[in-house]
């Protein structure tokens, strides 16, 4: 359980390293707002691993600082990733190239945590099973703005070679 937990760790921060990635790209200043938002839950979310490996009575498989090492690693890696993508496809603009990464990355951190809820769930441990219901509650939200913002930029960042 404890190396599971370094897995929603890692995936964690490299999503929080994405986002803050794109925010930096975002000319739109609502959505800037949006994903600057998104940034500081991001930030908490990260935080809340440590709550539910206290809660679920686990020491850390691997440091703090490897597992934030390693998933800002991953985060740059799916930024290029995700710029040849859209390249290839044809999209221009940089934040909504990296925005179809950024869906993916909460993704799978979403289903990370989903899954630390579950051993929480099996284990009895009412206050991991808070502390995850929480997260996820608040990435599924997430997930939404995020491919709100997606789709409402594709038209623009594909077609007339436009920007978020």
């Amino acid at each position: 359980m404890a190396t599971w937990l370094a897995t929603v760790a890692t995936l964690q921060s490299g999503y929080r390293e994405l986002l803050g990635q794109t925010v930096a790209m975002v000319g739109d200043p609502l959505v800037h707002n949006w994903l600057s938002e998104l940034q500081d839950a991001a930030r908490r979310h990260e935080g809340a691993v440590d709550q539910l490996a206290a809660a679920l009575e686990v020491r850390p498989a691997a440091p703090h600082r490897l597992t934030v090492l390693v998933g800002t690693a991953m985060g740059l890696g799916r930024e290029l990733v995700g710029q040849v993508q859209g390249r290839l496809s044809g999209a221009s603009g940089p934040a909504w190239r990296n925005l179809r990464q950024l869906t993916l990355a909460n993704l799978d951190s979403m289903s990370a945590f989903a899954v630390a809820e579950q051993f929480g769930l099996a284990l009895g441990r009412p206050r991991a099973v808070d502390i995850t219901f929480q997260v996820v509650s608040e990435k599924n939200e997430h997930q939404l703005l995020l491919r709100e913002i997606f789709l409402e930029f594709a038209a623009d960042a594909v077609l007339y070679r436009g920007g978020v």
